[in-house]
């Protein structure tokens, strides 16, 4: 709290202390339009929390992809690393809203913050931790909707909405951009390097074509000491965009692009200390790395009819990640453990070559030297949406949808297990066969929405919108889907008592559907329940459940419904300083029902114990602020920060979750700051020195508060040469200038550390040209 109240100090002093140089400047704020209704409109108009980066703040602060890009947005928090590796595993939370779990092949939970590409859902169906990271060059900017976003974007927008919205082809005239860096880690040996491109052709008056591609190699920086491997986590990127724009004529407009993108890591970001790892093995014959690629089509058709525009959006989208995760001899220990146990004590016919372990399962065994993950996830979704929205600028506007989506999503969690004896083969296979780690769902939705807005007065503006939404899933491995119908409406009262003010009042509600877990449990029971020669594990006894459970469990099936908040927030935006001062500040409170949150079996005797589950609810509350300050054409400051405080508001039956207890991924605070300075070097030359700083507070890994990420920071620099008619620009920059060494997550397990650190000190030289 401390950092923030001394920061925020620092933006307001020096607000205070630059307005008589600002008087005689005469800078102004440039105006951002939005789309986040919709229609366009001004981002200072707009009454709701949004925070944007153009294409412009973009290319100024150097990011090239989110998990840098959200050191600027407060409210805004990102983790990487969830499954232990590198690529495809990013999760968003906003206003400490996210799924508190769900990573699991066998007990997933939706995503509770929507991703978008254009127009397109790309939302992970895969658990909330393999979010699409998004290419952040040619882009035209992006917009972080805060708080639910149920009414227009529908399913999974619980916390909020994220849009990356890309250039169109231009018809106007012919141009490209080229941007190529070189930059050195630090802790790692070799050199990694970045080339992106763009070329804009006109083809004729009314059509148009736009492509873009990118290829990025990232060296590794952390060291496998037990193998005497260096930089084993490196890592390459490459994909491309083709857009084409037709003007069919003056009312109708057609669009057509696809997106690819493919992206690995080798090894893992996991180490034990900084940068150093060495607990880690390889099953014979494999290696660890991760890889996701992606496909996006997407046909855009817009076609105005005077009195409205008919907007039509078809898209597919096909995705997949693969996850090849080490392991410790000493898990391998403990599955040998456990499941020999089992085996000796239910079939000691079969144990003729087999070593009982050792007593302790925190000692390596003798029968199962190596133990690995294979994870696959992939998702194959069409989607369909209709907009029709009124044209003039009248008292009354209004925007009528349907949507429609139908994805089919696969999850497939496999373990490559390595064998002492070729002959135990066979007595270990059936305990890591286990279907219940396989599912083959299908999700198809179909909603319609509206939003209507009036105008009372010049200064009074009131808007009312609502969502009707049928989500149908089917699940291949159990009988019974889901059919859930959902209601999400949404109220904006606004007053602009003057052209630099605007206040207003937000009410907004999401949603996101229920699941079924499968675990082990399901995989034991279903087969005893079929008469299989299955051998029963010690303990267990379906018949020893009572009341509802017993009805659930001896069908070997738990579900679970969705879960729904509703958002309240008080908003301010202000134009201060004849259009220097841009100032933006809201208040919100989180209400969330029926939480989902993962709970043991404590009947189970697997490993496999845990199941997602409702259980009672959460509410998020706090206050965010951005300012932008401009004074003349030399010098920006910019600050923002968010004050929050994500509980949970009720008990919960799971070891160590308790009312009170901080919401995973949450932060009480952030804060960040920056100040850039441009100056002439000659009459053809400029410079431009950028400096920005990001704090964020400790916050819980888990819903029992036991795994704690400790309060962290990130300072960036950049210096640059450009030519005053912006044709080409070279810049020297550094990033984590300090090299902080902050854990951004604890992966310990078994009492083992594994830590994902944060990237050390970069440095680096970036040149582009455009013409």
């Amino acid at each position: 709290m401390r950092h923030f109240v001394k920061c925020a100090l620092v933006g307001v002093l020096a607000s205070a202390g630059a307005s008589e140089v600002l008087a005689a400047a005469g800078g102004t704020i440039e105006e951002i339009v939005v789309t986040a209704t919709y229609r366009e409109t001004n981002l200072m108009e707009t009454p709701q929390a949004i925070s944007v980066a153009d294409g412009e703040l973009i290319e100024s602060l150097g990011v090239t992809d989110m998990k840098q890009l959200v050191q600027y947005i407060p409210g805004l928090n990102m983790e990487e690393g969830g499954d232990g590796g590198g690529t495809g595993t990013t999760r968003y939370i906003i206003r400490g809203v996210e799924s508190q779990q769900g990573t699991l092949s066998y007990e997933p939970s939706f995503s509770g913050v929507s991703v978008y590409m254009n127009d397109v859902p790309v939302t992970s169906a895969q658990g909330p931790a393999r979010q699409v990271g998004g290419n952040l060059f040619d882009i035209q900017r992006v917009e972080v909707l805060k708080g639910p976003q149920g009414t227009l974007f529908g399913e999974g927008s619980v916390g909020g909405t994220i849009r990356f919205i890309y250039n169109e082809p231009d018809t106007s005239a012919f141009d490209f951009k080229v941007t190529a860096s070189g930059s050195s880690i630090d802790e790692a040996d070799d050199m990694s390097h970045r080339i992106d491109a763009v070329v804009n052709v006109p083809i004729s008056d009314s059509v148009a074509v736009r492509v873009m591609g990118f290829d990025v190699q990232e060296a590794g920086w952390i060291d496998r000491t037990s193998q005497n491997r260096k930089d084993v986590n490196e890592s390459s990127a490459k994909g491309m965009r083709i857009a084409t724009l037709w003007n069919v004529n003056d009312d109708v407009t057609a669009r057509l692009w696809w997106f690819h993108a493919e992206s690995d890591t080798d090894g893992s970001i996991l180490a034990q200390k900084p940068y150093e790892e060495y607990l880690l093995t390889t099953l014979p014959g494999t290696k660890a790395e991760s890889f996701d690629d992606q496909d996006i089509f997407s046909l855009e058709l817009d076609w105005d009819l005077g009195f409205a525009t008919l907007y039509s959006r078809t898209a597919y989208f096909d995705r997949e990640t693969v996850s090849r995760s080490e392991t410790t001899a000493l898990v391998a220990g403990v599955f040998d453990n456990f499941i020999g146990n089992i085996i000796l004590s239910q079939n000691p016919e079969l144990s003729a070559n087999y070593v009982p372990p050792p007593a302790d399962p925190l000692i390596p065994g003798t029968n199962l030297t190596h133990f690995q993950r294979d994870d696959t996830a992939a998702t194959e979704r069409w989607s369909q949406e209709f907009r029709l929205i009124s044209n003039g600028t009248g008292k009354l506007s209004w925007t009528v949808g349907a949507f429609w989506k139908d994805s089919d999503d696969l999850r497939d969690n496999f373990q490559p297990i390595g064998y002492a004896k070729p002959q135990f083969e066979p007595l270990f296979a059936p305990y890591f066969s286990d279907p219940s780690n396989n599912r083959d769902d299908n999700l198809e939705e179909l909603s319609g929405f509206g939003e209507v807005s009036y105008a009372f007065t010049d200064h009074w503006e009131a808007a009312f919108g609502a969502r009707v939404s049928r989500l149908k899933q089917d699940f291949q491995r159990v009988e019974n889907g889901t059919n859930d119908t959902f209601f999400t409406p949404s109220f904006k009262l606004s007053w602009r008592p003057t052209d630099w003010a605007l206040y207003y009042f937000n009410f907004g509600t999401g949603f996101r559907p229920g699941n079924v877990n499968f675990g082990q449990e399901f995989n034991q029971r279903q087969y005893l329940a079929a008469g299989d020669n299955v051998i029963e594990p010690p303990g267990f006894n379906p018949s020893g459940l009572t009341g509802n459970e017993a009805a659930e469990y001896v069908n070997g099936i738990i579900y679970y419904d969705g879960d729904e908040v509703a958002n309240y927030e008080l908003g301010a935006k202000l134009m201060l300083l004849e259009d220097t001062l841009q100032l933006t500040a809201a208040a919100y409170y989180f209400d969330w029902k029926d939480i989902i949150q993962r709970f043991q079996d404590p009947v189970i005797p697997s490993t496999n114990k845990y199941y997602s589950q409702n259980a009672g609810d959460a509410y998020s509350r706090g206050f965010e602020v951005e300012m932008t300050y401009l004074i003349g054409d030399a010098w920006r400051f910019r600050f923002g920060g968010d004050i929050n405080n994500a509980e949970l508001s009720d008990d919960v039956p799971a070891p160590g979750v308790a009312k009170g207890n901080q919401l995973t991924f949450a932060p009480e605070w952030s804060i960040t700051a920056g100040v850039d300075y441009s100056f002439d070097i000659t009459a053809s030359l400029r410079g431009n020195v950028l400096l920005t700083h990001q704090r964020i507070a400790k916050q819980y890994q888990d819903a029992a508060n036991l795994i704690e990420i400790p309060e962290r920071e990130v300072t960036n620099l950049r210096a640059s040469i450009l030519s005053a008619d912006n044709h080409w620009r070279a810049t020297l920059f550094a990033d984590n200038l300090t090299n902080e060494d902050e854990v951004i997550r604890d992966n310990t397990y078994l009492g083992q550390p594994f830590f994902v650190f944060q990237k050390p000190r970069t440095l680096g030289l970036e040149v582009s040209y455009e013409m």
